[in-house]
């Protein structure tokens, strides 16, 4: 049975009050299940129903992640792509100068991925985008007002993997491929097969790319130790040339 599913046909989800339930909006990006809540003893009745629906369902890792947003329309996206003159060479030229500017911070760090965590911390654009366990600190930044009438949102998901990549190897590998990306200067004549060459299969690389993956960064920092830090991996557009006529 599917989160979802698993949540609606819970006790706790049938005796909720109708004004908690919002329906889908039309032409929305969000047209997923929704809560509405204004106290943060119903934000808690909520976490309940979700964490006890995550124990409940088939194919979970048992675990809870959350983003807390500001204002309700902002999309899912990482800060590299809400950058208004973001080129092909924007993400590899940000890691250049930083590791020329700071070899020191950067000399111990083995991964991509710790490479473009630790750029996320500086608060440089990345292509992760922060979530967190802490259901708390999520609602923190949902408090963070912008305007004075906005709407928050707090988005959650159990970041729960099919079968077939359901294996911290497969997971790990497509992760550190896809942050490899940032010390690409151009994607010219740059082949999917240079990506995964060695680390992993080309349809276990295509099947990774059909679901959100999410990796937990070393918490080296008290920043990130208290945010309980967890980052979602956005990856490249993928264009097979080869069958465009």
């Amino acid at each position: 049975m599917s989160f979802i599913k698993t949540i609606k046909n819970s006790h706790l989800y049938k005796t909720l009050p109708d004004s908690y339930k919002i329906p889908p909006l039309q032409n929305s990006s969000y047209n997923h299940l929704t809560f509405s809540i204004t106290s943060l003893s119903e934000y808690i009745e909520i976490i309940n129903i979700l964490r006890s629906a995550v124990q409940n369902s088939i194919n979970n890792n048992g675990e809870l992640i959350f983003r807390g947003m500001a204002d309700h329309r902002w999309e899912l996206l990482p800060s590299i792509a809400r950058q208004t003159l973001i080129t092909e060479e924007t993400e590899y030229k940000m890691v250049k100068e930083l590791m020329l500017l700071y070899p020191d911070e950067f000399s111990s760090i083995s991964s991509n991925f710790d490479l473009l965590a630790k750029m996320q911390h500086y608060g440089l654009p990345t292509r992760l985008l922060d979530f967190t366990t802490n259901p708390l600190v999520a609602l923190y930044f949902a408090c963070q007002k912008t305007q004075k009438d906005s709407k928050a949102r707090i988005i959650s998901t159990n970041p729960s993997y099919p079968q077939y990549l359901d294996t911290i190897d497969v997971t790990d590998r497509y992760i550190e491929a896809v942050c490899s990306l940032c010390r690409i200067k151009s994607f010219a004549s740059y082949y999917l097969e240079d990506l995964i060459e060695n680390t992993m299969s080309f349809s276990q690389f295509i099947y990774s790319m059909q679901y959100p993956i999410f990796a937990k960064p070393q918490y080296a920092n008290d920043r990130i130790k208290n945010q309980s830090a967890v980052f979602m991996v956005f990856q490249n557009e993928i264009w097979d040339y080869g069958a465009m006529t």
